[in-house]
């Protein structure tokens, strides 16, 4: 198995590549409310320091929204776009359809609800869909892992990450040394998030991605898919 989200909308020559030299891989998608999912986005990016001048949310979806007016978000040119393509990823009509028409019965589709709410259920049904033992699953241990950590000082987070950047690879090298670093940081550092996502604005996001929605509801419903609640909605 392998996984690399960002395959997802990798667009079409992507596609042709996999299938080129896969064959007849069998690919899981997993689909989440592209509102929440952009939230999230936003505060795992800012987490990482990867939005300088961008402060608030709303700020963040401008300058995405800026890059997809100026055409930066292209299929072509989407990896190029840095850490402000996360507006143009909840398209999901823009590439699930190419998916669904080059690997047909191959490619399913779960939705992150469910994968939250009961994913043992959900792990069981695709073991059976990819013919694997069910067993397992029973005895997996579903709590979250890495979860995004916001930084209480983001000067401290700033100097951390300059120096991980520059000796990272040599502390990886020693797993104790490098979980020993990463309790003291926390220690130090962990804070919460001082935002939320605004009513107004996750109002505009969602008449922004309705009509996309509506085309993945459509194309999901026709092949016989139990629409999650954000889609039957759409």
């Amino acid at each position: 198995m392998e996984a690399t989200p960002s395959y997802l909308h990798g667009g079409r020559g992507l596609i042709s590549g996999v299938k080129e030299i896969l064959g007849r891989p069998r690919i899981v998608m997993i689909l989440r409310d592209p509102v929440d999912r952009l939230w999230s986005a936003y505060t795992f990016q800012r987490s990482m320091m990867h939005l300088p001048g961008i402060e608030t949310f709303d700020a963040y979806v401008a300058a995405c929204s800026d890059q997809r007016r100026q055409g930066l978000l292209e299929r072509r040119n989407i990896q190029a776009s840095g850490y402000l393509k996360g507006l143009a990823i909840g398209f999901y009509a823009e590439y699930v359809g190419d998916w669904l028409d080059s690997f047909a019965d191959d490619v399913r589709i779960v939705f992150f609800d469910e994968l939250a709410s009961q994913p043992d259920g959900l792990l069981a049904n695709l073991c059976r869909w990819l013919g694997i033992d069910v067993a397992p699953v029973g005895a997996f241990d579903y709590t979250a892992r890495n979860p995004t950590i916001h930084p209480r000082s983001m000067a401290m987070a700033r100097a951390v990450y300059a120096v991980k950047d520059r000796f990272g690879a040599a502390v990886a090298r020693s797993p104790r040394l490098r979980s020993t670093l990463r309790a003291a940081y926390l220690k130090l550092n962990k804070g919460s998030i001082d935002e939320s996502l605004r009513p107004s604005t996750r109002a505009h996001l969602v008449d922004l991605y309705r009509e996309s929605n509506l085309a993945v509801a459509d194309m999901l419903a026709a092949r016989g898919y139990e629409l999650t609640p954000w889609l039957a909605r759409a």
